[in-house]
C-alpha cells in the first residue's frame, strides 16, 4: 500500500494543525486547575477577564495566563490583578482563597492576585490528592 499524491499533503496539514493547537495548550491538570480558579473567584455579574477562560482548550492563550515556551507547556505566570473588581473597584466584599488550587502549577513563577479583596486563605478544599 503506497501513499497517493494527496495523502502526503493531507498528513502535513494535519500535523501543522496539531502543532498549532498544542502550542497554545497547557497540561490537562493545569487547565482543570485554571478552571477551578475561575470558579473560586465567584464571578456572577461582574465583568472579568476570567469569563473567557474555558471557552476553548487553549489555556495558554487565555487572558492573564502565560506558559513556558518549551515543549512542556507549563503555566509559568498567572496575572489576575483586579479580576474580581474590573468594573467595581470600590466593592468591599472580601473573600478567602483556597491556596491549594495552585498546587498543580509546578513551574509557576509569577502569581498576581492583587486588588481582588483577598482576606486570607482557607484550608485545602476539594482538590483530590493524586
Amino acid at each position: 500500500m503506497g501513499f497517493n499524491r494527496f495523502s502526503l499533503p493531507a498528513v502535513a496539514v494535519i500535523m501543522m494543525i496539531n502543532a498549532m493547537l498544542l502550542s497554545q495548550g497547557c497540561l490537562e491538570e493545569e487547565r482543570i486547575a485554571l478552571l477551578q480558579i475561575k470558579t473560586s473567584f465567584g464571578l456572577n455579574d461582574i465583568p472579568s477577564p476570567l469569563f473567557s477562560w474555558g471557552k476553548d482548550a487553549l489555556c495558554c492563550s487565555w487572558e492573564g495566563v502565560t506558559c513556558s515556551n518549551s515543549t512542556t507547556r507549563r503555566v509559568v505566570d498567572i496575572h489576575l490583578s483586579f479580576a474580581r473588581y474590573d468594573w467595581y473597584p470600590y466593592m468591599e466584599e472580601y473573600w478567602y482563597l483556597n491556596a491549594s488550587i495552585f498546587l498543580p502549577f509546578q513551574e509557576l513563577n509569577v502569581l498576581d492576585l492583587s486588588g481582588n479583596g483577598i482576606a486570607g486563605c482557607v484550608a485545602n478544599e476539594g482538590l483530590p490528592l493524586h
